[in-house]
């Protein structure tokens, strides 16, 4: 029976040959951090990845002795959605137009109206906590979001007072990323 660095060896040559892509725990310090990527190069003391980002965008190279890994995974719902925004970084990012600039420096609701009529995901950022998804009713001083959780999946409404925000972002990279898994997951149409 293969012991855990033999096995290791073989998984990720498996991973190679199938090019999926694979999160490496590498940090005993903090077991559930991990780096995810594309399988490079395996040489006897090393391996490489082709890194990814959280937001499925390129993120340069990783080099791990094979001897600091804790553990890795393959083929899950996280890195099926990484995946596909790799695969699809040209429709997923978009520029900002100036006019969502113009608008959004007006204030909250404003900013809010603006991403309810383009149909982008927003943050919304309170000292303790922040929501993220899109934005289905705006009031003066309150506002409903759709929360949309990391892989793309609604989770419920969220009816929140605006006076406690501290910041909204909108069309950011990760606002960007959430709609095109959303819009992925339920088989949506994705804004031109």
């Amino acid at each position: 029976m293969a012991n855990f660095d033999q096995r290791m060896r073989e998984f990720l040559g498996e991973v190679a040959a199938q090019e999926e892509l694979i999160a490496v725990h590498a940090n005993p310090e903090d077991p559930e951090a991990f780096e995810v990527g594309f399988v490079g190069h395996l040489s006897r003391e090393t391996f490489s990845l082709r890194a990814v980002s959280t937001k499925g965008l390129d993120d340069g190279v990783r080099v791990f002795p094979y001897d600091v890994v804790v553990r890795m995974h393959r083929d899950s719902d996280y890195l099926r959605g990484l995946r596909a925004l790799f695969e699809n970084r040209d429709r997923a990012f978009k520029g900002i137009d100036s006019e969502l600039l113009e608008i959004a420096g007006k204030g909250f609701e404003e900013a809010l109206r603006a991403a309810q009529a383009r149909n982008l995901a927003v943050t919304l950022r309170f000292p303790t906590q922040a929501i993220q998804g899109f934005v289905r009713s705006v009031g003066e001083g309150w506002a409903e979001i759709e929360v949309i959780v990391e892989n793309g999946m609604s989770d419920g409404l969220f009816l929140t007072d605006l006076t406690d925000t501290d910041r909204i972002f909108v069309g950011g990279h990760e606002e960007q990323a959430l709609g095109f898994l959303y819009r992925e997951r339920y088989g949506l149409k994705h804004p031109e």
